[in-house]
């Protein structure tokens, strides 16, 4: 399976830009109207390898992102019309369309996911622990400003330690939540996982190799 940057090196970003953006060479660059919001003065450029920006409205990336922008797809669309503009047949797996995530991914793929997941559940985990650490440090420090002989100063002292303790059971209820998210429908982690998963070669021959 070809990965992300072996695909992007084998198509001329240029010409498929140019195909939805009227381009004039300036210098090393290709410089038209931007297709992302309207203008009359030229402020989007690409250069040689296909990176492209725009001083206007800020929009850039790679001819993915480009892709992802004009057509409202994700980064799998994206990566098969690529595919399909360079004749580069990919395989069948990744021309799933049902919208469950589970079948966004092929076998490898989705154990490879799944320690991730894993991982990630692991960290915050951990994190979650070591949130108890300081809960308990502030619950010990107000039981003794409590008893304290100086009230102004306890009170003030007291109310820094409850600006802890809320922000502490914030980190903690969004540690919760995204525990839960990634254990009953991790879906909003997929596409970042797949771009990692296409874009690093290293890791996708990690992936082959279960």
């Amino acid at each position: 399976m070809i990965s992300a940057r072996e695909l992007k090196a084998a198509v001329d970003p240029v010409r498929i830009i140019g195909e939805s953006v009227r381009l004039r060479k300036v210098g090393k660059r290709h410089v038209g109207l931007c297709p992302f919001h309207s203008e009359k003065t030229p402020s989007f450029g690409v250069n040689a390898e296909g990176v492209w920006h725009c001083f206007g409205c800020g929009k850039g990336g790679d001819i993915y992102d480009f892709i992802e922008l004009r057509d409202g797809v994700d980064f799998r669309g994206a990566f098969r019309q690529v595919a399909a503009i360079a004749g580069i047949p990919i395989d069948s797996r990744d021309t799933y369309e049902e919208p469950s995530w589970a079948l966004k991914l092929s076998g490898n793929e989705v154990r490879a996911f799944d320690r991730f997941r894993s991982s990630e559940v692991a960290r915050l985990l951990a994190f979650y622990r070591f949130l108890e650490q300081p809960e308990a440090a502030c619950m010990a420090l107000l039981e003794g400003l409590w008893n304290a002989p100086d009230e102004a100063l306890d009170a003030e002292a007291v109310q820094g330690v409850h600006k802890s303790l809320n922000w502490i059971h914030e980190a903690k209820a969004l540690i919760d939540e995204q525990i839960e998210r990634l254990e009953t429908d991790p879906s909003f982690i997929i596409e970042p996982f797949l771009r990692n998963l296409y874009g690093n070669a290293d890791f996708r021959a990690e992936v082959q190799s279960f």
